[in-house]
């Protein structure tokens, strides 16, 4: 096997990994250590590959930088512990493209929180119909601000995941 086809295998491993972390904090708000864990040493192992070891430091530093920027976001609670690791994992294999996956992943932030609000407006509205009507009324929570603020939280883990996925296909696409 060819270095470049084994570049493409590592490229989806880390895609299919990336769609395991998004799955598992859609479904569990959580993003398991060993996930990103991989993603990075897929990440590592890729730069490995293709760069010459003198610029190995950009996509370490592209990863530290990451991490910097996005710490006050987690200790202040905006953003949860493993969705801060996955974008230093993913930041590990943007390297010097660190700025365009801030973009990639912003734009599907955004889009994930505009699907995300009419989500949830539609489910209220199914819910207040349910409540109108004598035999559901029981399966309806008793508030439904309850409901609301239980699910309230953005899986930012899937904007991480897409954006970077996203940088991956414009990547072989241009």
């Amino acid at each position: 096997m060819g270095s470049g086809h084994l570049r493409l295998a590592l490229e989806w491993g880390m895609a299919g990994t990336l769609l395991l972390c998004a799955l598992s904090d859609l479904r569990h708000r959580r993003i398991p250590n060993r996930l990103v864990l991989s993603i990075a040493a897929l990440a590592l192992l890729q730069h490995l590959l293709s760069l010459p070891l003198a610029v190995l430091w950009q996509p370490l530093a592209a990863a530290s930088l990451a991490a910097i920027l996005l710490f006050p976001c987690w200790h202040f609670r905006l953003l949860g512990g493993g969705d801060l690791k996955l974008f230093v994992a993913a930041a590990l294999w943007a390297g010097r493209r660190l700025p365009d996956l801030v973009l990639a992943v912003a734009l599907a932030g955004g889009l994930l929180a505009v699907l995300w609000l009419a989500a949830d407006l539609l489910q209220r509205r199914w819910l207040r119909w349910l409540a109108a009507l004598p035999y559901l009324a029981p399966c309806v929570p008793s508030s439904l601000t309850e409901y609301s603020q239980k699910g309230a939280s953005l899986p930012y883990g899937v904007a991480i995941a897409a954006g970077t996925i996203g940088l991956m296909l414009g990547a072989h696409a241009g």
